[in-house]
């Protein structure tokens, strides 16, 4: 039997039986992990406080048959989300399984996410937060090899601030030469959350707009959350 260890979040868990349970977590050595909690359920397990959002955890597991099994799991770092962040928790635990195959190594990710869940305990940074979660969706989109320069049109002209243009997630941003459209947007949304400029509520919601409309081409449908809770 091999064990191993992890720095881990846990993303989602399902009943697997009367006392047990399915969790998937974000780990920070082998990326998305699905393992059992046996006795998970029971009163008094050791499992019990692990089962709600809030914490990074330390895991071993064994990895002995296909269903991997968690033997140890213990809070490595609680983490005080404020209730209102919880939304964006929910949408982020299920952009990253739907969007990850199991096992897939992503570290770069599980550092962003950590710092994501170290925002979500801050009551009144509202911006920060939202443009940190804009950076990671970029950042994503990216690292999955579906990237778009912000910068730049589909031809590779610059961005021009009083231009009028729309995005697609096979074109990328180009230019609306004739007319307005409804969801046509001006350059200077584009290059002010380049620069960091979060502020405009427009801005953050042409950036909120081209992102999803690119994670829900990548992954083919829209996510669940984002039904319920609009992030």
């Amino acid at each position: 039997m091999k064990t191993r260890n992890s720095l881990a979040f846990l993303l989602h868990a399902r009943d697997y039986s009367e006392t047990s349970v399915i969790a998937s977590f974000l780990t920070k050595d082998f990326g998305i992990l699905n393992a059992l909690l046996k006795g998970a359920k029971r009163k008094g397990s050791k499992f019990a406080n692990i089962l709600s959002p809030g914490s990074e955890l330390y895991i071993s597991y064994s990895d002995k048959n296909a269903l991997k099994t968690i033997f140890e799991c213990e809070i490595n770092k609680q983490i005080p989300i404020v209730p209102k962040n919880l939304k964006i928790l929910i949408y982020l635990n299920e952009l990253i399984l739907k969007i990850f195959e199991k096992e897939h190594d992503i570290p770069v990710v599980f550092k962003d996410y950590d710092e994501l869940m170290s925002l979500m305990t801050l009551d009144n940074k509202d911006e920060i937060l939202e443009l940190s979660l804009r950076n990671f969706e970029y950042r994503l989109i990216t690292d999955l090899g579906y990237g778009f320069d912000l910068t730049k049109n589909d031809v590779g002209s610059s961005i021009e601030p009083d231009q009028d243009y729309l995005f697609s997630p096979l074109r990328g941003i180009y230019s609306l030469d004739k007319g307005e459209i409804e969801s046509s947007f001006k350059g200077q949304h584009l290059l002010d959350f380049m620069s960091g400029k979060f502020s405009n509520n427009m801005t953050k919601k042409v950036i909120k707009s081209i992102f999803r409309e690119s994670l829900e081409a990548i992954l083919g449908k829209e996510l669940n959350a984002r039904k319920y809770f609009n992030q």
